[in-house]
């Protein structure tokens, strides 16, 4: 069974897991096509140092990083295994393929808030005016992804630090920011 079969899983095959489709939430997303603006992983269970660094080492060499972050891994090691397993890992990745979810969504709105569909359901609590803002922030955070990825694939210079600081001004634009 499937079950059984994870739980024998080595971390090093968790890793290599992490980057296969069937065990992505976001369906738009591909991390290894994507430009990465930072990447988290959570490893539980029996895992040692050896094998964090052995798997951010091979995600590195799959994912393409923006070249203001090169290094924007982060790891946490947890000794207490999950309930039922021996182990357990959980990639977090800013990637900017999400560009393509975010702008399906902005769609699949428009085509709903020009008829006004279930639009009673929001304004009640929300001005119309509030709504549309929230969907061009929405728009505009998927053009900065595209931007970031474009550039970042045409071979952005490794020392422009010009999309580290946009993207730090749109995260405490957004209230993100908590420390500058």
């Amino acid at each position: 069974s499937g079950a059984s079969r994870t739980r024998e899983l080595t971390a090093d095959a968790m890793y290599r897991a992490c980057l296969q489709p069937a065990h992505q939430l976001n369906s738009h997303v591909d991390p290894m096509r994507g430009t990465n603006l930072a990447v988290a992983l959570l490893h539980r269970g029996d895992a040692s140092l050896d094998d964090a660094e052995r798997g951010v080492r091979y995600l590195r060499s799959k994912c393409r990083m923006v070249s203001w972050n090169p290094h924007g891994f982060k790891v946490g090691l947890c000794s207490v295994p999950p309930i039922g397993y021996e182990r357990s890992l959980c990639m977090l990745s800013n990637n900017c393929s999400v560009h393509g979810g975010l702008t399906s969504l902005s769609d699949r709105f428009q085509m709903l808030w020009k008829r006004r569909s279930y639009a009673h359901h929001y304004t009640n609590y929300l001005s119309e005016a509030d709504i549309e803002a929230a969907h061009e922030t929405v728009v505009g955070v998927a053009e900065q992804y595209r931007a970031i990825h474009r550039k970042n694939e045409n071979g952005g210079n490794e020392h422009d630090d010009d999309d580290g600081a946009m993207y730090r001004r749109r995260r405490r634009s957004l209230g993100l920011c908590f420390s500058t």
